[in-house]
């Protein structure tokens, strides 16, 4: 669903947010993580058969802690394995488009993932009258934006459904996808 509103969806912002919650899942992160966080994409090609299976990774850093009033904020890597070669509209076209949109919004050293966003009153994201703003969303802006995502065609769960995901939902969605796909079997 993320992959086919950054292909397909009119917005910009909505393009830009599906890239940032692709990277969220791939790489376990938490919103919080994601709005601390400095991305580095980190091209390491190994050809390993027959010049196809090329590889390539992202490479982040995050400076938070799940406890910041107890705690100060540690430095966490975080990685996003790619396909090099299958950018684009591929599978990890997710990148280049966060890294492309970052830097034509002269954010290519942001240190968050996700940028703040204007929507018109009663409006959304997905909004036409939607716009880019200067500095990091909110966690808890961000949060209503993936929802918002989420509630949009083709996937278009409810408000209810979209309610049960949250800013730790990245951070899980590997382990619950493999534990679905363990119980499938």
């Amino acid at each position: 669903h993320l992959r086919w509103l950054r292909v397909n969806h009119a917005s910009p912002q909505v393009k830009l947010y599906a890239a940032g919650f692709e990277l969220l899942c791939v790489a376990s992160l938490r919103m919080r993580d994601a709005q601390r966080a400095v991305l580095e994409f980190v091209e390491d090609v190994r050809h390993t058969g027959g010049g196809k299976d090329l590889c390539g990774f992202l490479k982040g850093v995050c400076y938070s802690s799940k406890h910041p009033k107890r705690r100060s904020p540690k430095k966490k890597l975080f990685f996003a394995p790619l396909r090099a070669g299958c950018g684009g509209d591929g599978p990890d076209g997710y990148v280049e488009h966060l890294l492309e949109v970052r830097k034509l919004l002269g954010g290519a050293s942001w240190d968050y993932i996700f940028p703040r966003i204007s929507a018109p009153r009663e409006g959304d994201i997905a909004s036409v009258g939607a716009a880019f703003l200067s500095g990091p969303a909110s966690s808890t802006d961000a949060i209503r934006h993936m929802r918002t995502l989420l509630r949009l065609p083709p996937l278009s769960l409810t408000g209810e459904q979209a309610a049960s995901l949250s800013g730790h939902s990245g951070r899980h969605f590997l382990v619950t996808l493999a534990k679905s796909i363990a119980h499938a079997r």
